[in-house]
């Protein structure tokens, strides 16, 4: 059967796991891969996972099992294996290989949470010309590339208990739109960019951070660096708040 989650879902699942340096280095490279395609020996060196392919095989199954518990139940393919990476990717054999693409809407939940892809990346305000990127992104210090920012759970938790979970910049309670399957479901919006603080900082969950709806929150990311939240109600005819 055909699997179709969301990127919100992908998004809210990757809010609620640890992700591991292993784990983001994964994702990372599927995200910088040609069509977000990659083998496991591709995955292998372009994540830099010890143990060659084998060991990628691994690790790709360890991280998609993290999305179990939100994404719900996987179905088999029809010989009694779970095939964990489903959860993450499509696959397919092509001449003797076997290939894992990216579920796009994984890639939408990954840049709308502050994720970056080699090709969206603003090489000339890096002074890097889009060939010098090309080879940088397989040198050896490909790591430049691969910083993805933990979010705290906690400070994530704090920011709920005291605002709630209704849309702080439109105003929309979910659950009086979808009924009680989003319960409890919001989004949470770092008003300051952990990637472009670059480093580890204290959050405080109740001026750093608010609650937002799926919409609002990828609205607020079509602009690096992101749109404020006033500068979003402006654009909806709504005062400050």
């Amino acid at each position: 059967m055909p699997l179709s989650w969301p990127p919100e879902q992908f998004a809210f699942a990757l809010e609620q796991m640890p992700l591991t340096e292993n784990n983001r280095r994964i994702l990372q490279a599927f995200l910088d891969a040609p069509e977000q395609t990659l083998t496991a020996h591709s995955l292998a060196a372009a994540a830099n996972v010890a143990g060659g392919w084998s060991a990628a095989n691994l690790r790709i199954g360890e991280l998609s099992r993290k999305f179990a518990p939100v994404l719900g139940s996987l179905p088999d393919a029809g010989d009694g294996d779970p095939h964990w990476w489903r959860y993450i990717a499509s696959g397919r054999w092509d001449g003797g290989r076997f290939y894992w693409t990216l579920r796009p809407q994984l890639k939408d939940a990954l840049l709308t949470l502050g994720w970056q892809s080699s090709e969206s990346l603003d090489n000339e305000a890096e002074g890097v010309s889009a060939e010098e990127a090309r080879t940088f992104v397989e040198g050896a210090t490909r790591q430049i590339f691969v910083n993805a920012y933990e979010r705290n759970a906690g400070a994530r938790a704090a920011c709920i208990a005291h605002f709630g979970t209704v849309c702080r910049v439109c105003e929309t309670d979910l659950v009086a739109i979808y009924g009680e399957v989003a319960r409890g479901y919001i989004q949470v919006h770092h008003l300051r960019s952990l990637a472009e603080v670059g480093r580890q900082y204290e959050v405080n969950p109740l001026t750093d951070l608010i609650p937002v709806c799926p919409n609002c929150h990828a609205m607020l990311h079509q602009r690096r660096p992101a749109y404020t939240p006033e500068e979003l109600r402006a654009m909806l005819g709504r005062g400050q708040h």
